[in-house]
């Protein structure tokens, strides 16, 4: 039961995140002379201990055409001193006017 209603939640969320980002629902101002749209960017910084922390970034990019598809492109740098212990993407393309 409880992995069903886990299921339907991240169903529900990943229908209203489709219907919230629409490309069709960019404002007119913001594609003009663009070729992607930052829809959402956030980033969370949690320290854990004195010696460890987390970061987390979410961002929500709309390519407007193929000249943005370099937006659509993930890059994480890190050093000696960092490590990456978790890397998710997820990606959803609409098609269309």
């Amino acid at each position: 039961m409880k992995k069903l209603l886990s299921l339907a939640l991240l169903v529900s969320q990943t229908v209203c995140a489709q219907v919230e980002y629409q490309a069709g629902i960019v404002e007119p101002a913001l594609k003009e002379n663009a070729h992607g749209v930052v829809r959402r960017h956030e980033t969370t910084f949690t320290v854990k201990s004195a010696g460890e922390a987390t970061q987390r970034v979410r961002s929500v990019i709309t390519v407007l055409d193929e000249q943005g598809d370099e937006h659509a492109k993930m890059v994480v740098g890190y050093d000696k001193l960092s490590k990456i212990t978790n890397l998710e993407e997820l990606c959803t393309m609409h098609r269309g006017n």
